[in-house]
């Protein structure tokens, strides 16, 4: 079964299995410190990579999935969010995406998104807002591909009219509530999801084998709009003609590390 795991050739199906993975995190990965705890960061030749999490009590909290990639999206952070039963370890950001030419505290953007921090921690103190670039992957839950421009703008009427470069944030869109539920907007960064549905232009694509497990996944490089965005994705969602040339409409879960 598809999951962010396999979409970088790493498989967990189970509690002692991603304890092992984090296992082999501790004994190849390097020692990144932060005020809250540490990471494991393990970087495999293919670009995935894990970042184990070690509370300051020298115990294991977590671990996430990243891409180490050639993505590249101008941004400024707005605020760092906190969601019930992150560790201290966990972490995401609201942002703005901007225009390359931007003043570097310029909060007017092209359209604002949520993305999860492998290495939350280690930003931890940063005065916002922050003009950064971030690179962000895009772990691929569904996909659409396109051989070319001409095919993307022939697709059937009733799909969802979007640009071939196109960018909107699903995890800032929120499910109507009853009036009960809208009078209390205490803790709304709770709702904000690092959700994205993209349309982008495909630069480069490979299909890549994680070193560890022999196991393949697809990676490709989108130009979207405001900037680019590494996808990968599980070789069972993702179908043989993507191409570069190609368009390709996804959506899924955004990991950004800010650079």
């Amino acid at each position: 079964m598809a999951s962010h795991l396999t979409s970088i050739g790493f498989d967990a199906e189970s509690e002692e299995e991603f304890v092992d993975l984090a296992a082999r995190a501790d004994e190849e990965g390097a020692l990144v410190e932060s005020e809250r705890g540490a990471y494991l960061h393990w970087r495999l030749p293919c670009g995935a990579e894990l970042w184990a999490q070690i509370s300051a009590e020298q115990e294991l909290v977590g671990m996430n999935p990243h891409l180490d990639g050639r993505g590249r999206m101008p941004a400024v952070l707005t605020r760092e969010l906190a969601r019930e039963g992150d560790s201290p370890l966990d972490g995401a950001f609201h942002a703005w995406a901007v225009a390359p030419e931007a003043l570097a505290d310029s909060q007017d953007g092209l359209y604002p998104f949520v993305f999860d921090c492998p290495d939350a921690a280690r930003q931890a103190g940063r005065r916002l807002p922050a003009r950064v670039d971030v690179q962000l992957a895009l772990f691929a839950h569904e996909l659409q591909v396109y051989p070319g421009l001409e095919a993307f703008e022939a697709r059937p009427q009733d799909e969802v009219r979007l640009a071939s470069r196109a960018f909107i944030p699903l995890g800032l869109f929120r499910e109507e509530s009853d009036e009960s539920d809208r009078s209390d907007r205490s803790d709304e960064s709770d709702e904000e999801e690092s959700m994205a549905l993209l349309a982008g232009h495909v630069v480069a694509v490979e299909r890549r084998v994680n070193e560890e497990t022999g196991r393949a996944f697809v990676w490709a490089l989108l130009e979207t709009l405001g900037g680019t965005v590494d996808l990968v994705a599980d070789p069972e969602i993702a179908p043989a003609l993507l191409q570069a040339g190609g368009v390709v409409v996804a959506t899924g879960w955004l990991s950004g590390r800010i650079l």
